[in-house]
C-alpha cells in the first residue's frame, strides 16, 4: 500500500518549458544580439550537454564559437572558471564529432586557449566525466 505524502512539488512543473520549439526561442533570443563573454557563460551554464537537447545545445555552442573572432577569444576564455571551462572543453570535443565545413579550424583554436588555461586537467575532466555527451 502507498504512503500519501501530501508533496505538490510535481504540480509545480511547467511542461511548456520542455517543448522544442519553445527551447529554440529562448535559444534563438539569448544569443541574438552576436557573441561575447555574457552568452557563452550563459551557454555554458544554462543549457548543459545531457538530456534530450543535448545536440541543439551543442551545435549553439558551435555556431557561437565559430562567430567569434580570432582575437576576441581570449578575451572570453578569461572570465570562465574551472567548471566553464570543462563544459566548453565538453562542448569542443562534441563539436569535433560532428564537423562542419569550418568549424574543426575554429574548435582546434578554441582547444589550443582553453588548454592553454586551463591544462592537462580540463581534457582530463572533460574526457573521463560521467555526464553522456
Amino acid at each position: 500500500m502507498s504512503k500519501t505524502t501530501g508533496n505538490r512539488r510535481f504540480r509545480t512543473v511547467n511542461i511548456d518549458e520542455l517543448d522544442e520549439n519553445a527551447f529554440k526561442d529562448v535559444v534563438e533570443d539569448n544569443v541574438s544580439s552576436g557573441p561575447d563573454r555574457a552568452h557563452v557563460t550563459t551557454l555554458l551554464r544554462e543549457y548543459p550537454l545531457i538530456g534530450r537537447f543535448s545536440n541543439m545545445c551543442s551545435s549553439l555552442v558551435t555556431q557561437v564559437l565559430t562567430s567569434f573572432k580570432s582575437t576576441e577569444i581570449d578575451k572570453a576564455i578569461q572570465s570562465l572558471d574551472e567548471e566553464d571551462l570543462d563544459a566548453l572543453m565538453q562542448y569542443i570535443y562534441k563539436g569535433f564529432n560532428e564537423p562542419s565545413s569550418q568549424s574543426c579550424a575554429v574548435l582546434l583554436a578554441w582547444h589550443q586557449k582553453v588548454h592553454i588555461i586551463g591544462g592537462n586537467g580540463c581534457i582530463s575532466r572533460a574526457l573521463t566525466t560521467r555526464r553522456p555527451l
